[in-house]
């Protein structure tokens, strides 16, 4: 068995490749930051990327204390959807050849606990966050060597407008596959409100108002801003 390819290359013939779910948007349209990609969660996991791999990087390590650290990257082809798994050990280097067992083992059991495997791409400015995109949850066809087709199911934006008082908050959630937005309307003292992480309901105060509506197509900031501020009269 080779130590850093479990599966072999193949290639998805439908759908989007990775470098396309990738290219859909690089920077943020709210404060032009770069977008970060995540791989499953925002767990402890290192990236990096070279010669169209995209790797991710997970620790396998052993529970007991001062034990070596061995590393294992999920490694995808961005340019036909194909994966690799590679180990590394502790000074960084991988493995060629042959690679221990126990290390094999551990890999199957964090893939295990991972429980399914997504794509997304959000805003990691500290000071906005309010953009993210996500793919289908997809599994991996080890003995292929490949992942499903992916599509971009879920789109974020945190808008906001200065009112007298502090801010109109609008959080849109677009829905790719049903082509519907949700919106979220309140107000808020601080635009941070509009961020991913925070959550809104309707006992937050301020007002709240939440529209199901066919799907708003995300242009620019002040376009999807101006277009949402008069569908609210009509609403």
């Amino acid at each position: 068995m080779k130590v850093y390819l479990l599966v072999s290359s193949g290639y998805t013939k439908q759908g989007m490749k990775l470098q396309e779910f990738l290219d859909y948007k690089k920077d943020c349209p709210m404060c032009g930051y770069p977008l970060k990609t995540i791989f499953h969660s925002r767990r402890q996991q290192s990236q990096s990327i070279e010669n169209n791999k995209l790797m991710f990087f997970f620790k396998l390590s052993n529970i007991k204390r001062n034990s070596t650290e061995y590393k294992v990257a999920y490694s995808f082809d961005t340019t036909d959807n194909s994966l690799s798994i590679e180990f590394y050990n502790k000074e960084g280097v991988k493995f060629e050849n042959e690679s221990p067992e126990f290390l094999r083992i551990r890999f199957w059991e964090l893939d295990k606990n991972l429980k399914g495997y997504r794509f997304y791409k959000e805003c990691n400015n500290s000071i906005c966050r309010r953009y993210m995109y996500e793919s289908n949850h997809f599994t991996i066809n080890y003995k292929a060597g490949t992942i499903d087709e992916l599509k971009i199911v879920s789109e974020f934006v945190g808008l906001s407008q200065p009112t007298e008082d502090g801010y109109k908050i609008m959080r849109m959630f677009n829905n790719h596959l049903t082509n519907q937005t949700n919106l979220v309307i309140t107000k808020a003292s601080e635009e941070i409100w509009a961020g991913i992480n925070y959550s809104i309901n309707n006992n937050f105060g301020g007002g709240y108002m939440e529209l199901n509506t066919p799907l708003i197509k995300f242009s620019s900031k002040e376009e999807t801003t101006d277009r949402i501020s008069k569908l609210l009269v009509f609403s």
